[in-house]
């Protein structure tokens, strides 16, 4: 209980001590199911039967044992909507609903967040705070309270309606087998899924950035987390892809379009 770690979603993470002030930033990678944790040194940890013992690049002696739901890096199937934020009854807190699949709880009177993820399935909407505590409801519109992780007197009680979530099919269906296609550079590299999802991958620097994409009436459009589009066009298509979490890492790509039938 005396130390954290915070996984962003640009592959870096955050190691604090808050106790005495110690912090010490790093890497990750999440491949076929494997997460691995590289400290500022170099050393690399895995996460085993759900357990990580994490060794600070600050020293060898800082230390802490942490269990992970190797879940929480998988992303969750996108919807097609835009993000929307609904205020509770009371007017005090309010969620917003991201098409990754997670939201933000935010209480503005105390500043206070919470991220979470949720589903919305056959009309169901069912929210899960950081603790794994889910409740669901359905309805037109939707009545839920929602619990937060940090106490059980912190929630609130919201009235949304279920139109707001569009498809919780992925943005671009298709056909297609999964491809990859290398930077013309040949620095980097994206994979396209039938899913409609896309990973970009930086190997020299164990980067990755996973979002959605479309490819309609000939324009490819990708989609990042952070809901940055770009976009690229004709035949071949040409397409200049920023990479969400740092604009200097980049890739300019020239993609068949006959590749997504």
């Amino acid at each position: 209980g005396n130390t954290t770690i915070t996984f962003n979603d640009d592959g870096t993470y955050l190691f604090e001590f808050a106790q005495y002030g110690v912090q010490d930033p790093g890497t990750y990678t999440f491949e076929n199911g494997e997460l691995t944790v590289i400290n500022a040194n170099g050393l690399e940890m895995k996460l085993e039967d759900g357990k990580l013992h994490y060794i600070s690049g600050v020293s060898d002696m800082l230390t802490g044992d942490f269990e992970i739901d190797a879940a929480i890096c998988v992303v969750p199937v996108a919807f097609s909507f835009e993000p929307f934020t609904v205020v509770a009854d009371d007017g005090g807190t309010e969620i917003t609903f991201n098409p990754d699949g997670t939201f933000r709880f935010w209480f503005g009177g105390y500043s206070i967040e919470e991220i979470g993820t949720f589903t919305f399935e056959n009309g169901v909407l069912t929210l899960t705070n950081p603790n794994g505590a889910a409740v669901s409801a359905d309805g037109n519109p939707i009545k839920i309270e929602y619990v937060t992780a940090k106490s059980e007197q912190l929630k609130g009680a919201y009235t949304i309606d279920p139109a707001q979530f569009g498809s919780a099919e992925a943005a671009s269906a298709a056909s297609f087998e999964a491809f990859t296609v290398v930077a013309d550079n040949e620095g980097t590299e994206i994979t396209f899924n039938p899913d409609g999802t896309y990973r970009f991958w930086f190997a020299a620097y164990s980067v990755e950035d996973l979002g959605t994409f479309t490819f309609e009436n000939g324009v490819l459009t990708l989609t990042d987390k952070n809901g940055v589009e770009n976009k690229g066009e004709g035949n071949p298509i040409k397409l200049h892809y920023n990479f969400s979490g740092n604009d200097a890492l980049n890739g300019d790509y020239t993609i068949d379009p006959a590749q997504f039938n």
